[in-house]
């Protein structure tokens, strides 16, 4: 489900810029005002005019409320599918080149697990990246983790399974397991 959604996401993100363009159309149509001749068929064209213009809008304000929800929707499942692989026995973990023994398998995954969505403060994602490389049995999955700007235990993850989490983190972790293994 998450992945279908996902895809639909790559549509409906394109008719949004659409969907823009033609909401400042209605802006236009709404700000546009004929000649103040009481003849009646000018003030029916005018409400029309109006109501279009009204219209356009509309379905800019219900394309983009529809991305967001769609978006934050698939983030939200996805960082469910991302615990949900975290709680599987014999985890093997490998961060870059480096397989992970046991005991520092499990320090990882027990940081990992305690992922959950930070409030925001006004910061972003550095470019360090940490690939992080989780295996059970023949499944793999791949997250990225990216020290936070002003708070320098934290770390946004995102997975990049599907499109919408490539460029929205799945959540965030306050941690000092990766301090050894950053640049």
């Amino acid at each position: 489900m998450t992945e279908f959604i996902d895809t639909i996401l790559v549509g409906i993100e394109y008719w949004v810029i659409i969907s823009f363009f033609l909401g400042l159309i209605g802006i236009i149509l709404l700000a546009y005002n004929p000649s103040k001749n009481h003849i009646d068929r000018i003030k029916n064209y005018n409400l029309k005019i109006k109501v279009a213009g009204i219209i356009l809008i509309i379905q800019l304000v219900i394309s983009a409320f529809l991305v967001f929800r769609l978006s934050a929707f698939v983030v939200d499942n996805a960082g469910r599918e991302v615990k949900e692989f975290l709680s599987q026995e014999n985890l093997t973990i490998r961060i870059g080149n480096n397989k992970l023994d046991a005991y520092d398998s499990d320090k990882v995954i027990l940081e990992l697990r305690r992922m959950c969505h930070l409030p925001a403060h006004h910061s972003h994602p550095t470019d360090n990246e940490i690939k992080i490389q989780i295996v059970s049995g023949g499944k793999i999955m791949i997250l990225k983790l990216y020290k936070d700007s002003k708070i320098p235990e934290e770390y946004w993850i995102f997975w990049d399974n599907y499109r919408t989490t490539m460029k929205s983190e799945v959540g965030r972790i306050r941690t000092t397991i990766f301090k050894s293994i950053e640049n």
